[in-house]
């Protein structure tokens, strides 16, 4: 998972980086940046799950609109400026909701609080990775154990491979594209290339599928792959 973080307030910045990092939420990367024009970029290159940003650059750039091809793939955590007062965040808060915020939240963050909301967020969202055994329609995947299970059998899936096939059965029926996977799974995206997802395809279907006698990802010619596995 990669978050964004847009918020003018490094020290705030650092705070929020951290409480992210120390919570297991299958991190592949944090990117911060402080000005609207920035934001833009980043969020025109990259693929984020999540993104908090501050009212204050939602509401003097229209953030919203910026964004809205993105919204149906990633959560808005909207943070409230820190000198607003109970009645304009009441007010910030219906407001940003309605555009299409996930969720607010009011200054001074309780920390404890902030990393509860980005969990329920996402996984309303269906981004949450707690690496909990993942089931579908008989399927499970085991991220701990580095295996799958099917009826009787399971297989040993480790490393990348295995992060791609949770990631796009975590997405099933969703045609995703191999720029998407990179920028959610690599640290580095910029630093590899996509044929590097090729070869997790390959494995998973030599694997997965062949082993279990399964056909669980679909590709989708010039747009990506698709988990279409219907038990």
């Amino acid at each position: 998972m990669r978050v964004l973080v847009i918020n003018e307030d490094r020290a705030l910045n650092n705070h929020l980086v951290h409480n992210l990092q120390e919570e297991d939420f299958g991190l592949n990367g944090v990117d911060v940046v402080e000005t609207f024009e920035d934001a833009a970029y980043y969020l025109d290159i990259r693929y984020y799950e999540l993104v908090l940003v501050n009212w204050k650059l939602v509401k003097e750039h229209n953030f919203f609109n910026l964004i809205e091809d993105h919204l149906e793939k990633m959560s808005v955590i909207v943070l409230s400026d820190s000198l607003s007062n109970e009645v304009e965040d009441k007010k910030t808060e219906i407001r940003v909701l309605r555009e299409g915020a996930d969720d607010y939240l009011r200054q001074p963050l309780d920390f404890n609080v902030f990393k509860a909301r980005v969990v329920a967020c996402l996984r309303r969202r269906g981004f949450f990775n707690d690496r909990k055994p993942f089931v579908i329609k008989g399927l499970t995947i085991d991220s701990e154990l580095n295996k799958i299970f099917f009826k009787d059998k399971n297989v040993v899936l480790g490393g990348k491979p295995l992060e791609v096939f949770r990631y796009l059965a975590e997405r099933s029926g969703q045609i995703i594209s191999k720029e998407q996977l990179l920028y959610a799974l690599w640290v580095e995206p910029e630093m590899v290339t996509p044929q590097v997802i090729d070869v997790s395809i390959h494995k998973i279907r030599r694997e997965v599928d062949k082993a279990l006698d399964i056909v669980t990802i679909e590709t989708v010619a010039r747009r990506g792959y698709r988990f279409m596995f219907t038990g």
